[in-house]
């Protein structure tokens, strides 16, 4: 996702380009669909934590470069990610300990 954020910006930015205007378009459609953080599947950033290579540090990095006009942004979606797999967590908790109750 950060990827393709990242990608758009660039190309909606070389405006001697031929692709600027697609460009254009295409970020438009990206912002409708991943713009907003509420509307975004959240397990899409848990997959990123749980591989090996990634974790937690990456999603930060990578919000903390999404949004670097607005760094407030980051540790707010930073947050909201943190508390997400907490709750998750917690939840597989209470499930593992009532199936193994003495």
């Amino acid at each position: 996702m950060a990827t393709i954020h990242f990608a758009l910006d660039k190309t909606t930015m070389n405006l001697n380009s031929i692709l600027a205007p697609t460009s254009c378009d295409m970020r438009l459609k990206y912002h409708k669909y991943w713009g907003n953080f509420d509307n975004i599947n959240h397990l899409l950033y848990f997959g990123v934590i749980f591989y090996p290579r990634y974790k937690f540090e990456y999603v930060i990095w990578n919000f903390q470069e999404m949004y670097k006009h607005d760094s407030s942004k980051a540790v707010e979606l930073t947050y909201c990610v943190k508390d997400r797999l907490k709750k998750m967590y917690d939840w597989y908790k209470s499930l593992h300990d009532e199936q193994h109750r003495p």
